[in-house]
């Protein structure tokens, strides 16, 4: 393992320990139709979707796979999970890590290596990143319905920015588009770390809104944010007014409509 959070093998350990983690936590006892807090799915159903994640997304790398469209979502979702054959937490538990293993095998240890992101062409580290945000923000998910305590999942910042660099490039692939002709300009994000953080460039044009690494020369508007918070907020786990208030997320500049309009411009798939 590195302890370069950037790294390719820091991604990937950390990958296999929150597979590791979650499985942790669905070996608690919890039963399999037992609800969790704000989905509509129980633990068993919630339990398959994360153990499909790796096996729709190694899927992708090697047939043609089409992201469906938005009011096909639940259908596939629902169709992917059933593929996995069973909605029993501990045999779910024993799948997970053997799953994500085999998902990381198949990706590689080089991040910027060609990849697939369902059709989408896309690197090894954006994807591996995006899975990763899945199995984050699903593991707060799960400890609602376990009532495990909530530093169980807590999403560290690291955590968070090693998600962004998954669901930043990849995000251009699912523009709001009425959203987006609202709200034409440059919005600058400041992911805050002890190392300075991460600095990426959202560019709303027409019909397109594409995020790239680097700080821009000018900006509309700039939102500076603990990374974790506003990945809780922005795929809605967080309270993004409380983050808003507390400080955790911070929005200024010369057009502040246009951090008012943009808060939909990604579609929530």
């Amino acid at each position: 393992m590195s302890n370069d959070p950037k790294s390719m093998a820091w991604l990937q350990d950390e990958i296999l320990q929150k597979g590791a983690a979650i499985a942790e936590s669905l070996r608690t006892g919890v039963g399999s139709g037992s609800a969790v807090p704000n989905l509509a799915w129980d633990v068993g159903r919630l339990g398959a979707h994360i153990v499909s994640i790796p096996l729709i997304h190694g899927k992708a790398q090697d047939s043609h796979l089409p992201f469906p469209d938005v009011g096909e979502i639940d259908a596939f979702s629902d169709a992917n999970a059933a593929e996995v054959g069973s909605t029993d937490p501990g045999e779910l538990a024993d799948l997970l890590v053997p799953k994500l293993q085999t998902y990381l095998d198949r990706l590689g240890d080089d991040p910027e290596a060609s990849a697939k992101f369902y059709e989408h062409d896309a690197n090894v580290r954006e994807v591996a990143g995006t899975a990763y945000s899945e199995l984050l923000l699903h593991h707060v998910d799960l400890i609602g319905a376990t009532h495990e305590p909530a530093s169980k999942a807590k999403i560290s910042g690291e955590q968070a920015r090693a998600a962004f660099r998954g669901l930043f490039p990849l995000s251009r692939h699912f523009v709001n588009t009425e959203v987006a002709r609202k709200c034409q300009g440059v919005i600058h994000i400041h992911l805050t770390g002890s190392d300075g953080g991460d600095h990426w460039t959202t560019t709303v044009s027409g019909d397109a809104a594409v995020t790239t690494p680097g700080k821009p020369d000018k900006a509309d508007f700039h939102t500076r944010a603990e990374p974790s918070a506003l990945l809780r907020a922005s795929l809605g786990r967080g309270n993004q007014v409380m983050a808003l208030l507390t400080g955790q997320i911070i929005g200024y500049g010369r057009n502040p409509m246009l951090g008012y309009r943009s808060q939909n411009l990604f579609l929530d798939v």
